[in-house]
């Protein structure tokens, strides 16, 4: 049996470590009767890494809402990127796209992206971070391991192995940009007590439409990064069109 730190310095220390560790095994226990069964993705074939529900954020009432996450998690089939559908405190849905340490807008803010990136987009682009790792992962901006039957989540983003997001060392190093459905048309249920907003025609954007949505905003991320990088070698000076080297202040 271990002996109790006697100096009182080390007996802080080790309260200190054991409320750590038990509040690691509570998140990790939340995050896990979290997750929902994971059926593919509202209007297409996608099946997700991973679902979520929380009671904090889901709309009253009756409407789409009720069928679907608070959040769900997948990596897109076409560029490789962790994505993300998020709902919002208000209880609309936001979209997320996780680009790797290398990508030519990692480190970027959102209001220093090229004005093309909002092109085809129902809303545009006003977030730019890195991954949430100190946030709940049920409701996080930060790509989840795919579950496995019977394994714990890693709530707090520790100790997971390396992944498409750039993770290392259990450290998650992905960059996030992404989009909120919160535009003047845009139905927001735990805002409308009276449901005028409805009766005005804003419409709620579900799972469907926001993943349709992350869906192009990652492939605007990966031909701005293939564009950067074909051209990286060109002659210094020439009109290649490829991205500007962020300025201090467009990092975030």
């Amino acid at each position: 049996m271990a002996k109790k730190p006697t100096d009182p310095l080390a007996r802080m220390i080790a309260a200190q470590t054991k409320r750590n560790r038990e509040a690691a095994a509570l998140e990790s226990r939340k995050a896990l009767a979290a997750r929902q069964e994971l059926v593919p993705i509202a209007g297409t074939t996608i099946v997700p890494d991973a679902r979520y529900s929380e009671r904090t954020r889901r709309p009253y009432g009756e409407g789409p809402w009720k069928a679907e996450s608070e959040k769900v998690a997948w990596t897109d089939p076409a560029t490789g990127y962790p994505c993300i559908i998020l709902r919002q405190p208000g209880g609309e849905l936001a979209g997320y796209v996780g680009v790797e340490p290398h990508h030519a807008l990692a480190g970027w803010a959102a209001d220093a992206l090229p004005g093309s990136i909002n092109d085809g987009l129902h809303r545009p682009v006003n977030y730019g971070a890195a991954c949430q790792e100190a946030i709940p992962e049920r409701i996080s901006i930060c790509h989840v391991p795919r579950a496995r039957h019977n394994t714990p989540s890693q709530a707090l983003h520790q100790g997971r192995e390396p992944g498409r997001s750039g993770q290392e060392h259990g450290e998650d190093l992905a960059w996030w940009f992404g989009m909120t459905m919160d535009g003047p048309q845009d139905y927001i249920p735990r805002r409308d007590t009276s449901g005028l907003s409805r009766d005005r025609g804003q419409v709620y954007r579900d799972e469907h439409f926001v993943c349709a949505q992350v869906t192009v905003l990652a492939g605007k991320l990966k031909a701005l990064d293939d564009a950067a990088k074909s051209t990286s070698g060109s002659t210094p000076g020439a009109d290649t069109g490829a991205l500007p080297a962020p300025k201090r202040e467009d990092r975030a």
